[in-house]
């Protein structure tokens, strides 16, 4: 039986912060700690941080089970942190019926799994939501960790991108054009999507998608 790292500890805290005074959350349900629910949170309760980790400590081993329970693949560290995340966050029988799961114990990619499955449950576009999936699918697939600061150089004309979709179906403003042998430094890989990267360029360029046939990178 698997058990959660500190990074996947690290993860969810991070996303779920701590509050040592009980408040009733966005879905109006009485919280306390991080994220911690139930008959025992009582309103206008207070309690110490060491009461706060020892409820994060129950909480996630229900998670923890239940991941051990309803994913039939071997899963590295990392994936299974990052689901772990996911059904805290969403909850066991979200992960029970979710098609994340069945294509995963179909057998299919796991990585490609993880960036189209996981990236859906983000309740309507909710940005927290928005953000905590795609850390738990650069968790998942370990896109931050694998991929140390590096150079990416243009093999042929192209575009910066927005989005991870051909630049003829892009707008003017969601495409910067790059010619041929243009280089950029001290880019992060912070994860692959469609056939492309989404790199963070040095010198507070932004974040861009690149489509990854027509760039070479030093690491590749």
């Amino acid at each position: 039986m698997q058990s959660l790292s500190a990074a996947g500890t690290k993860l969810i805290q991070e996303f779920e912060g701590c509050r040592l005074t009980a408040y009733v959350c966005p879905a109006g349900v009485l919280t306390i700690g991080y994220g911690h629910t139930g008959p025992d949170v009582r309103g206008g309760e207070s309690i110490p941080q060491s009461k706060a980790d020892e409820l994060l400590a129950k909480d996630v081993a229900r998670f923890v089970r239940a991941v051990n329970e309803l994913i039939a693949i071997p899963l590295n560290q990392n994936q299974f942190d990052a689901l772990v995340s996911f059904a805290f966050n969403c909850g066991e029988g979200a992960l029970q019926d979710s098609t994340l799961r069945r294509r995963l114990n179909a057998g299919e990619d796991p990585n490609t799994v993880a960036r189209q499955e996981l990236p859906r449950w983000n309740n309507g576009g909710m940005p927290g939501l928005v953000r905590r999936r795609w850390a738990e699918v650069d968790l998942f697939c370990g896109a931050v960790q694998a991929k140390a600061p590096s150079s990416f150089t243009c093999k042929v004309p192209t575009f910066l991108k927005k989005h991870p979709i051909p630049g003829d179906d892009l707008s003017a403003i969601a495409k910067v054009a790059v010619p041929a042998g243009e280089t950029y430094k001290d880019c992060k890989v912070i994860r692959e999507e469609s056939g492309h990267k989404l790199i963070e360029i040095g010198n507070k360029a932004g974040r861009w998608f690149i489509y990854s046939g027509h760039w070479q990178s030093s690491f590749e």
